[in-house]
C-alpha cells in the first residue's frame, strides 16, 4: 500500500525561494514517510505557471528527506 500527495500546485506559485520550496516539501515528505510507502506528489495537476525550478527540487530533496531522515545540503542544490 502506499500513500500520494499532497503538494498543493496553485500554493507553489506564491513561493518566491528555494526555502520556500524546500521546507514545504520537505514537511509533507516527513510526515508521509512514517512507516513508508509515501510518493511525494502535486495534489492533482500541476498549475500551468509553476516555474520549473521549484518541481525539480522535489526528486533530489525527497531522495534526501526519504532516505537520510534529515535534510543535509538541500539549500546548496543548483
Amino acid at each position: 500500500m502506499f500513500i500520494k500527495g499532497n503538494l498543493n500546485s496553485v500554493a507553489l506559485l506564491d513561493y518566491e525561494t528555494r526555502d520556500q520550496v524546500i521546507a514545504e516539501a520537505g514537511e509533507r515528505i516527513n510526515i508521509g514517510k512514517i512507516g513508508g510507502g509515501y510518493i511525494l506528489s502535486t495534489a492533482c495537476s500541476v498549475a500551468p505557471r509553476v516555474e520549473p525550478w521549484k518541481l525539480e527540487l522535489l526528486a533530489p530533496l525527497a531522495e534526501e528527506i526519504g532516505s537520510s531522515g534529515t535534510r543535509t545540503n538541500a539549500d546548496e542544490r543548483g
